[in-house]
């Protein structure tokens, strides 16, 4: 069985708040480390806890690495290190540089993952859900869900699901909405047993200092809203790769008989290759929070959770935020 967890955030995220972002660091690498994986020796990482003063914007105070645990048998030839760390950012509501548009000053994470001896620089969170800038702006601390399997070598936290964020302008604050991390890695497998071969890696396209896309009136600006995968081994890195959210119907078909449809989300290995512990489905066909049961293979079903279209991850450009996140949930 898996570690899994669900849980509310201690605090909402506030803008230029060292108390805020403090707690919120500590929240998260607390429940990572609650989940199993292990903080490595590797001299000069953060202690949240001492730190005195918030980033400055688009700066990261330091580091913290996480290793698989003991209990992966692949780790002692294969090791798997994700190194996380903590900053300042912007997210916004669309490329405009005015405040009044962006939630700036406010969590800013970004993990490198460690495989073997490589290091790979992925994507930064959070990444926004919204649509336009509004003066009544509800400050909330959302859903944070967690699933970490140790022997399968699979990790997922969705922190904040849904969370508001209010930015620094009083007259038109722009908001964040989505979810803090949206991070999911697994080792990659033949025939449904953990490999040698890598990782794959599934997170947000915020590529720059901030956001520079979001969704607007149900179309998509830009291409940074969209997932990205990657394939990361020792020797090589493949992709990233959008819209890998390859759903068979689109959101056209929601149903086989009276079942709805969950559909794979996948990466390239370079072949095909889909994420286990993640999938989607379209929005309004499963309630927030709700846990259902998925035929993931032969005589195997397994839980998952609804995960909700309001986690700054869309699967693909023709579906976009009608389509909701899934996490394997037992």
């Amino acid at each position: 069985m898996a570690y899994i967890k669900k849980w509310d955030p201690p605090m909402a995220m506030v803008y230029n708040n060292l108390a805020a972002w403090k707690a919120i660091c500590l929240d998260i690498h607390q429940n990572i480390l609650d989940a199993g994986l292990v903080q490595t020796s590797t001299p000069g990482q953060l202690n949240i806890s001492a730190v005195g003063a918030i980033p400055a914007e688009n700066t990261y105070a330091g580091f913290i690495e996480y290793a698989f645990g003991s209990g992966d048998p692949l780790q002692s030839t294969l090791p798997v290190v994700m190194k996380m760390e903590y900053g300042l950012g912007r997210a916004g509501l669309n490329s405009s540089t005015s405040i009044g548009y962006q939630a700036n000053k406010i969590i800013r994470l970004r993990p490198t993952f460690i495989v073997g001896t490589a290091e790979y620089l992925v994507q930064a969170m959070p990444q926004s859900y919204g649509s336009t800038g509004s003066s009544n702006i509800t400050q909330n601390i959302g859903k944070s869900f967690l699933f970490y399997d140790e022997v399968g070598g699979r990790f997922s936290l969705l922190y904040s699901v849904g969370g508001v964020i209010a930015g620094s302008d009083p007259v038109q604050p722009g908001t964040y909405r989505g979810a803090i991390s949206n991070i999911t890695f697994e080792r990659t497998r033949t025939s449904n047993v953990p490999d040698g071969r890598g990782i794959i890696v599934l997170t947000n396209g915020l590529t720059t200092a901030i956001t520079t896309s979001n969704w607007q009136a149900g179309a998509m600006y830009g291409e940074n809203t969209t997932i990205l995968s990657y394939f990361l081994s020792p020797t090589e890195q493949i992709g990233p790769y959008r819209d890998y959210g390859i759903r068979p119907g689109l959101t056209n078909i929601h149903y086989i008989g009276t079942d709805v449809q969950v559909h794979n989300i996948y990466a390239a290995t370079p072949y095909i290759e889909p994420f286990t512990c993640i999938k989607s489905y379209v929005h309004t066909q499963i309630p927030f929070e709700a846990e259902f049961d998925v035929a993931v293979g032969p005589g195997d079903t397994r839980n998952f959770v609804a995960l909700g279209n309001e986690t700054g991850m869309f699967v693909d450009r023709l579906s976009g935020n009608t389509v909701s996140l899934a996490m394997e949930f037992e």
